[in-house]
């Protein structure tokens, strides 16, 4: 009888800790899933700033070549020419 006694006790413990592990699995992968789910956010915003940045660049680009070539000298995505500007 003490042995079926002692059995029990060691299940009862095994259960216990089996809990634990799930309940720490479940903790741990909802953990993970924010993180990726604020990586992938984060690596979103990432690719909307270089889209901004390089449409800024493509207009800074645009108005530079408007400003300071002469007229008909710049055909639209050539490279720009440097400013033909001289002080002699």
């Amino acid at each position: 009888m003490a042995r079926i006694s002692d059995l029990e006790t060691q299940l009862g413990r095994a259960n216990n800790l089996a809990t634990q592990f799930r309940k720490s699995k479940e903790d741990l992968d909802r953990r993970y899933h924010s993180r990726v789910n604020e990586l992938t956010d984060r690596l979103e915003q990432a690719h909307s700033t270089k889209r901004s940045l390089e449409n800024y660049i493509t207009f800074l680009k645009s108005s530079y070549a408007s400003v300071f070539s002469e007229p008909g000298t710049h055909a639209p995505g050539s490279p720009i020419p440097p400013p033909t500007t001289s002080f002699t």
